[in-house]
């Protein structure tokens, strides 16, 4: 809606304003929403106790977090069976904050909030340490922005870098979710703010660091920082793995395979000393993609479904997906298109209920390579656009890269050198690592020679793609896949979908469940209240 005129520091638009407003709720339900306001994005029904309560009874909290659900003062998002996220408005919190302002309790509730923040940060990382699960990766995006919010208040009011640090462990979960470029961004400020000292986990924080410059497209700082990290004395397993990890990354974004995989093998072995199962499994993919890549393909392929197993025994979804994955691109770089097809699909079945962009967007390129290898470029061009999108979507760079270089490699193969060309120059310029890297790599190659010396505008390089695949296949062909039809002759019972269907994002649906609504749109389903209006708009949507 459009912004209210502001004739005061308390107006709102309209269509924010709750059915009760704040001040006619009972005092019990103004103070625990008035603290509800500090929190930055999502949360949950035990956080809210811990950051609005002054007691220990969570049923009474629960139960005034129902209260201001019912009045409309905060919104719930039923996500799970047994989890629900809980938000403000934005005019509600910046409400809420000036009462907190009014009665003088802003401070103290800051404070509060990132003591229960960096509480929250340390029982995910135990967590995810042990079992990283969908669970754990969905808590992760929950709280980012919250995390986010306390440890700029640790950089304006903490004296020493403790809490800050502690913050941001949790934040790797999301380096290769497209968030890498804000945690690096936050990094240079923590390192800034504090560029030495002696607080606890100043090694696994910069490991985080060094992460998430490598991915942001600073590889130079992040090896640095990551070979710094390992002559530390204090550095833990933990520090240790996510460091040599980064290192391996970076040496096989420089073509240095041998010392890729000598640094991933050596950091599986420091996670499988120290129990970190879910890194030992991710490292084990790691090897096998670098094994499989320089021709050791059948052990690699082999070790891949141990790897799966292991995860979904250990409720590792990511685990399995990354499994499935690695399985899938290298077979693909083999001709083994049946076989790529089928572990595609797999992938896709365990992910189907998943919040993992970087998964959804690898799985939508390998899906498309597959399906333009069978119908050919002219028949899967809209296909790419899509593909496109979804990855701009996700907000990762490298990932873009990769996709937008996959598309052009296949464009110019099939002759067609003007979308080859558009795509070749909308290729982000920058020094942009990816975890599993291009696919394509001897078809890439041929792309250098498109590449401008002055590249247009990132943004208008976009569009130009967009506009190029959008248009009618060159000679009459069809631009969209057939419908029905298997994937290099599988099978009805193998179970493996068409690759354009596996490559294609979910449409946006609105549909009616009993008393409320289920909406998907842009990959994320959610649950609300009916409100006048929505038959009309699943009608319309439906059409």
């Amino acid at each position: 809606c459009a912004a209210p005129r502001r004739s005061g520091p308390h107006v709102m638009p309209a269509c924010a304003r709750p059915s009760t407003p704040p001040s006619l709720l009972e005092p019990a339900e103004q103070t625990f929403f008035r603290r509800l306001g500090v929190f930055a994005g999502p949360f949950d029904a035990g956080l809210a106790h811990a950051a609005g309560s002054d007691g220990d009874d969570s049923i009474e909290s629960l139960d005034l977090l129902s209260r201001l659900v019912d009045r409309s003062l905060v919104v719930a998002e039923p996500r799970a069976p047994l989890l629900t996220r809980y938000h403000l408005l934005d005019s509600l919190r910046h409400y809420s904050r000036e009462r907190s302002a009014e009665v003088g309790e802003a401070d103290a509730l800051r404070t509060r909030f990132v003591d229960v923040m960096a509480a929250e940060a340390g029982r995910v990382v135990s967590t995810g340490l042990v079992q990283w699960t969908a669970a754990v990766l969905t808590t992760v995006g929950m709280h980012f922005a919250n995390w986010t919010a306390a440890i700029e208040i640790c950089l304006e009011t903490d004296a020493n870098a403790a809490r800050a640090l502690r913050l941001l462990l949790p934040m790797w979960g999301m380096v290769h979710q497209g968030r890498a470029g804000e945690i690096a961004s936050l990094c240079d400020r923590l390192r800034e703010r504090w560029p030495a000292g002696d607080e606890p986990l100043r090694a696994e924080a910069a490991a985080v660091a060094a992460n998430a410059y490598l991915v942001a497209g600073r590889p130079e700082t992040a090896v640095a920082l990551g070979e710094d990290t390992l002559q530390r004395p204090v550095a833990s397993p933990l520090a240790r793995v996510v460091a040599l990890r980064t290192l391996a990354l970076a040496a096989q974004h420089f073509g240095d395979l041998a010392s890729a995989a000598a640094r991933f093998r050596t950091a599986r072995d420091v996670a499988a000393a120290a129990g970190l199962a879910p890194f030992d499994r991710e490292l084990t993919a790691f090897l096998a993609s670098i094994h499989g890549s320089t021709g050791d393909l059948e052990p690699a392929l082999a070790s891949l479904p141990e790897v799966a197993s292991s995860g979904a025994s250990a409720g590792d979804a990511i685990a399995e997906i990354w499994a499935r994955l690695v399985q899938t691109q290298l077979l693909l770089r083999f001709g083994r298109a049946p076989e790529a097809a089928a572990a595609l699909a797999a992938a896709q079945r365990i992910q189907s209920n998943l919040d993992y962009p970087y998964g959804r967007v690898t799985a939508a390129r390998l899906g498309a390579i597959l399906a333009t290898q069978e119908r050919g470029w002219a028949a899967t061009r809209t296909l790419w656009r899509e593909v496109v999108d979804r990855s701009v979507a996700a907000g990762d760079l490298g990932e873009l890269g990769n996709t937008l270089r996959a598309a052009g490699a296949l464009a110019l193969a099939a002759g067609d050198r003007e979308a080859a060309s558009a795509l070749a120059e909308a290729v982000p310029r920058g020094r942009y690592v990816t975890a599993l890297g291009a696919a394509l790599r001897e078809e890439v190659a041929t792309l250098r020679d498109l590449v401008p010396a002055s590249p247009a505008n990132g943004l208008a390089g976009l569009h130009r793609v967009r506009e190029l695949l959008a248009r009618p296949a060159p000679g009459g062909e069809r631009s969209a896949p057939p419908p029905g039809g298997t994937v290099h002759g599988a099978t009805e019972d193998s179970e493996a979908s068409t690759a354009a269907d596996l490559a294609r994002p979910v449409s946006p649906s609105l549909r009616r469940a009993g008393d409320g609504w289920t909406v998907r749109f842009a990959e994320r389903q959610v649950q609300i209240r009916h409100l006048k209006g929505l038959d009309d708009l699943a009608v319309l949507l439906a059409r």
